[in-house]
């Protein structure tokens, strides 16, 4: 299991420094136009989401251990495990997007 997902405690360090990274963008974007709580609801969902998505990272690499695996392939496999967590994040945003639009 995931260290972070074992220990409560971890768990809500980390969701807690997500919500704090969100905060940041949301402020930024109540400075472009929209309110701060409008800023919030378009930013919080997703990066909490996002932040279970990031988690997936440390499942690639205890996969592919750079002292057991050639530079190739663990250079392989993390550019596409980083292309389908983006990639993840992109559709997550879309579909939030649209649930806001309509």
């Amino acid at each position: 299991m995931h260290p972070i997902l074992a220990r409560p405690d971890r768990l809500a360090v980390y969701l807690f420094a997500w919500l704090i990274v969100g905060v940041m963008i949301a402020g930024s974007l109540a400075r472009q136009g929209f309110t701060i709580g409008e800023a919030l609801v378009l930013v919080e969902p997703p990066f909490l989401v996002y932040s279970f998505v990031c988690l997936s990272a440390w499942y690639v690499c205890r996969a592919m251990p750079l002292h057991a695996s050639g530079w190739w392939r663990v250079l392989t496999t993390s550019v596409v495990s980083a292309s389908v967590a983006g990639g993840a994040w992109l559709a997550i945003d879309y579909v939030w997007l649209t649930l806001l639009g309509s």
